[in-house]
């Protein structure tokens, strides 16, 4: 029997007339739509005991609705509900100053995080308005970690071990190894150091979350997701943070390119500031990094191998292509100087200009395919390439431009082509000289 449900499921209609997937977003199981009323009851209680106690109803409430024994995968809309639902509760622990049953908080995490629901979790990331997504869960645990602070003394550490995360939080006495009890290849250190001695902290390795959270289409998170915080803001750390992935069986990339990102909660996507791989073998990466937040490892394919068959018939229908285009441009010039005294205009003259420039750029690009051995004739090659196919763009600008005049100015106006040809050809100088001068020639050419 169906579970009811309260809201709307939605789907989209294709242009061939087709149904889509439906979505879930705002279709909520009415029992977690019930503990959303629930707890907005909460703000008039003022006794934090009363208070930790109908938390800790609520909690049972969700974990039965949303627990593994209930074998089926989360549709998006409960996910978004008890993601909501888990950081209300933090709020409310927090203005109430009431206890939160970590364990029972942990269990409602775990099945939340399964695997089973990584489809739900993406149209959840999809179509979420307030941007949110799968990292809210990182956020509540880092506030949850704040909320059991309150409760521990300096000597007591609390450790939650389940299936699809640890959690760890205590006060840093000397240097940070975690987990601390967990037999994995996954370690995250950080060194003694006097700006962080006893300082609460939350440590954390979700073991699912990378099939969660989003990712490009060519890079793919290949670890689990690490992340340690503390209770006030740290910056300039005196020595490197360290963390060793193991990783992911499940990414299937031959000989993947390996690098250290962490998530960046206000653009939602992996970025590398400040993080650097360290080594990498065929079972753990090891990465340092200058900040703390949550970290992984991001792998993409390695260049792809082109077989010596397949780069003799790339190199045939490069050189095939480029001088079709280069005849049909030596034809254009010679129809119009045959024709010119019917053809003469000044968007003519432009087009002509243009057929050199393609002739120029099509004959170095086939020249110097093999000159990829002196640096100083890849740059020189590059610089030439760069210029004149900036022409052409501006070229085609003034032509866009002069047609436009004809079209807007019935009878006959001052010409501009000296002013066309001008800007066609210098300004690309200008583009490529600054180009050159800020890189410095670093990076401006390929090094393949």
């Amino acid at each position: 029997m169906a579970e009811p449900k309260t809201g709307n499921a939605s789907r989209q209609c294709d242009s061939n007339g087709n149904w889509g997937t439906p979505v879930y977003i705002n279709c909520v199981n009415e029992i977690l739509h019930k503990t959303t009323e629930k707890l907005k009851k909460l703000e008039q209680i003022t006794n934090p005991e009363q208070a930790a106690a109908a938390i800790s109803d609520i909690l049972d409430t969700v974990d039965n609705t949303t627990g593994d024994h209930n074998k089926k995968p989360l549709k998006s809309g409960d996910l978004k509900q008890t993601t909501s639902i888990l950081s209300s509760i933090i709020q409310i622990g927090n203005s109430k100053n009431a206890s939160v049953n970590s364990e029972k908080f942990a269990d409602v995490l775990n099945s939340v995080l399964n695997t089973e629901n990584s489809h739900s979790w993406n149209e959840v990331n999809t179509h979420d308005d307030s941007e949110k997504g799968a990292s809210s869960i990182m956020r509540i645990v880092d506030s949850l970690g704040s909320l059991v602070q309150k409760n521990l003394s300096s000597n007591e550490t609390k450790i939650i071990n389940r299936k699809n995360l640890v959690i760890e939080i205590s006060t840093l006495k000397k240097n940070l190894s975690f987990p601390s009890d967990v037999h994995s290849r996954s370690k995250l250190l950080l060194a003694d150091q006097p700006a962080l001695k006893d300082k609460f902290y939350t440590a954390a390795m979700y073991k699912t979350l990378s099939g969660i959270l989003p990712t490009t289409v060519n890079r793919s998170v290949g670890s689990d997701v690490m992340s340690v915080s503390f209770d006030k803001a740290i910056h300039n750390l005196a020595e490197n943070i360290s963390i060793t992935f193991e990783r992911n069986k499940k990414v299937k990339f031959i000989d993947p390119k390996i690098s250290c990102g962490y998530w960046n909660f206000s653009s939602r996507i992996w970025t590398y500031d400040g993080c650097y791989l360290k080594m990498s073998d065929s079972k753990v990466s090891t990465c340092t990094c200058n900040h703390l937040t949550n970290f992984a490892i991001l792998m993409s394919p390695s260049d792809v191998e082109i077989s010596d068959a397949s780069k003799k018939a790339l190199e045939i229908i490069t050189f095939v292509g480029c001088g079709l285009s280069i005849l049909g441009c030596f034809l254009t010039l010679i129809i119009y100087a045959v024709f010119w005294r019917f053809v003469k205009h000044e968007w003519a003259v432009i087009l002509m200009h243009m057929c050199i420039v393609l002739i120029i750029g099509y004959s170095v690009f086939l020249s110097a395919t093999e000159e990829t051995e002196n640096d100083v004739a890849c740059i020189i090659i590059t610089g030439v390439l760069h210029y004149v196919f900036l022409v052409v763009f501006f070229l085609m600008l003034c032509n866009g431009i002069s047609v436009a005049r004809s079209v807007i100015y019935v009878f006959k106006t001052k010409s501009r082509l000296p002013i066309y040809i001008a800007v066609a050809w210098v300004v690309p100088l200008l583009i490529v000289g600054i180009t050159l001068g800020i890189t410095r020639l670093k990076g401006y050419h390929s090094e393949k």
